[in-house]
């Protein structure tokens, strides 16, 4: 009886993990289901159509939601620090291809069968998505951060030259990087210490996500500490301004900070079941982003506020398309008028 050579023996030494499409190059053997392996030929091509906001659609969605707000422990709240309408947009434009690409779409309810995923959740990241757009219209229209907030001077500048350091050190390593520069064209300064707190944030992101390009040419610019101060003082920053909110802008506020908390929460569960699925899709981390980082790159330009302007009533998710893929493959203190918060 003659011996079976070892799979190891009967690979080829190398093998195309993926074609430049984004399908498989090849099929695994026995790896993968065909349904998984073949998922992305099935929605080559497809044009998505992603929900369209109304307020009044916002308005119903955000009261939908409130025991759910009302729920989450304030430990838990995560304070947005990217521009929640931008990020429920991309939401938005998700739940559009999971709904219409039809065969990702009944994977979806198998799992549901299965009692593996809960199609409710699908549902519910519209809904937050809609709430999230709405709490944010309120926080513009009430005008948070709009108002004077008291801030020591000794915080302001410290804060102050943190950023200016931190800038001119992106701008010199990064004046060519195309997945950078649009960043640093959001974060140039604006005016009041809503901006200034959020630049950091920004800018923390940057050096923690680029470390070794930060760290790597000798310039007085380049301070060690720095990502930790720009988070320190941005902190420090945002506690002021909130310390300074009249009792319904502090509402408005809180209640976006909670609807920003549902929807990162409901998107990360229906991302991380779809980037399963997806899994044979080169292309799945693109179509599936993280919130934080794809809202701070659709921001591109800065969106200045007057107090009393209100928020625009519709905004509107982008028409998504996806390319064909082929079947097999302290003391004192300082007064400014605060910028309005993208949070």
């Amino acid at each position: 009886m003659s011996k079976k050579a070892p799979i190891s023996k009967t690979l080829p030494k190398t093998l195309p993990s993926t074609s430049s499409s984004g399908t498989p190059a090849f099929m695994p053997l026995a790896v993968a289901p065909a349904a998984v392996v073949s998922l992305p030929a099935s929605y080559a091509g497809l044009e998505v159509q992603p929900p369209q906001y109304d307020p009044t659609t916002g308005q119903t969605a955000f009261g939908t939601l409130a025991p759910n707000r009302a729920a989450i422990p304030a430990s838990k709240i995560v304070v947005a620090r990217v521009d929640v309408q931008a990020a429920a947009l991309v939401a938005l434009g998700a739940y559009g291809f999971l709904t219409q690409a039809t065969v990702l779409h009944a994977q979806l309810q198998a799992l549901d069968s299965a009692g593996l995923f809960l199609m409710s959740t699908l549902t519910d990241l519209e809904t937050a998505a809609f709430a999230a757009l709405y709490a944010f219209s309120q926080v513009e229209t009430v005008g948070a951060f709009t108002t004077a907030a008291i801030v020591p001077p000794t915080l302001a500048a410290q804060a102050s030259a943190v950023e200016k350091r931190m800038m001119a050190r992106c701008e010199y390593v990064f004046s060519n990087d195309p997945t950078v520069r649009p960043l640093l064209d959001m974060l140039r300064p604006g005016t009041g210490y809503s901006d200034l707190a959020n630049d950091l944030l920004g800018y923390a992101s940057i050096y923690a996500a680029h470390k070794t390009q930060i760290e790597a040419t000798n310039d007085p610019n380049y301070v060690a500490t720095d990502l930790a101060d720009a988070e320190t003082y941005a902190g420090q920053l945002l506690a002021c301004l909130s310390a300074a909110m009249a009792p319904t802008t502090r509402a408005a506020f809180d209640d976006l900070q909670a609807s920003w908390t549902l929807l990162l929460e409901i998107y990360a569960e229906v991302r991380t079941v779809a980037l399963a699925l997806m899994r044979f899709d080169a292309k799945a981390s693109a179509r599936f982003p993280s919130l934080t980082s794809a809202a701070r790159a659709r921001a591109v330009t800065k969106k200045a506020t007057t107090p009393g302007t209100p928020a625009p009533a519709a905004p509107t998710a982008p028409t998504t398309s996806t390319p064909p893929v082929p079947a097999n493959g302290v003391t004192g203190s300082a007064s400014l008028p605060a910028k309005t918060l993208h949070a």
